[in-house]
């Protein structure tokens, strides 16, 4: 990918979970793994991730089911859009994920997208503000998080020199805000082509070693987040909030939540 542009880039596959109870217990188990069925689990660094999102004040962005992030990892600032959501048949989700470092060229491709939305003026580029150039093309803030990713590649016993053919990441996800709220996913990405069947199976795998922990998961974490915040704002999760972390019960409302406005957007009601 050329420096400082948003060009397509590979479709995202992968298959989800929520860890719906003893979170901090069950990724540290899952992290400590180190092979699964045929696939030694190696692990790589740590990453500490900081994600903003923005949107129009009338939410289309969302509307157009994209989401637009400045990420802040390993001391880099980058820019990425996901969209066009698919799920796949029997298990995971597929999407269309860009991605480029943070520059003048990646600020003009976002105002080209966003022709067509309201605008309060000329943006100009900043290198360590990209809220600042943000606010004048009329998006706001709609989302922070933090995220500690524990990641490892997970590749064939027989081949271990190979390439990766998918990764395992295990993520301490906090929602900031008042009140913070903190989940924890597991997540099993395709890094081949032709790969998608593997990380089902070993997805199957972790979903049966941890039954009654793992609950299937197709949403973002941006629609996740949304969802919790909207929950919390109406007085629905207050009883499920144990300090940061939420009870199992509450994730059948969050997923009823985000299902009830995917239908909303789907039959052009509100």
């Amino acid at each position: 990918m050329a420096k400082g542009r948003i060009t397509p880039g590979p479709f995202e596959s992968e298959v989800a979970f929520l860890i719906t109870n003893r979170g901090d217990d069950i990724a540290r188990d899952i992290a400590g793994l180190t092979s699964i069925l045929e696939y030694d689990l190696k692990p790589r660094p740590i990453h500490r991730i900081r994600d903003t999102y923005y949107d129009t004040k009338l939410g289309l962005l969302r509307q157009k089911k994209i989401g637009l992030r400045i990420r802040r990892i390993d001391g880099r600032l980058l820019v990425s859009m996901k969209s066009n959501p698919q799920r796949i048949e029997g298990e995971g989700v597929r999407r269309i994920e860009i991605e480029a470092p943070w520059s003048p060229l990646s600020l003009a491709r976002i105002r080209e997208i966003l022709k067509d939305s309201p605008s309060k003026g000329e943006s100009h580029f900043s290198a360590r503000s990209p809220s600042s150039a943000f606010a004048s093309m009329g998006l706001v803030i709609i989302q922070e998080r933090t995220t500690r990713r524990t990641v490892r590649d997970i590749i064939r016993h027989d081949r271990p020199t190979s390439t990766p053919i998918a990764e395992l990441g295990v993520d301490s996800v906090t929602f900031l805000g008042e009140p913070k709220v903190r989940i924890f996913e597991i997540e099993i990405e395709a890094k081949r082509d032709r790969s998608l069947k593997r990380i089902q199976k070993i997805a199957l795998t972790l979903q049966s070693t941890y039954s009654g922990f793992l609950r299937e998961w197709p949403y973002g974490k941006l629609t996740t987040g949304l969802a919790i915040r909207n929950l919390l704002n109406s007085g629905v999760l207050q009883s499920y909030l144990e300090h940061d972390r939420l009870e199992a019960g509450a994730f059948p409302l969050i997923e009823r939540s985000i299902m009830s406005n995917i239908l909303r957007t789907t039959s052009g009601v509100g």
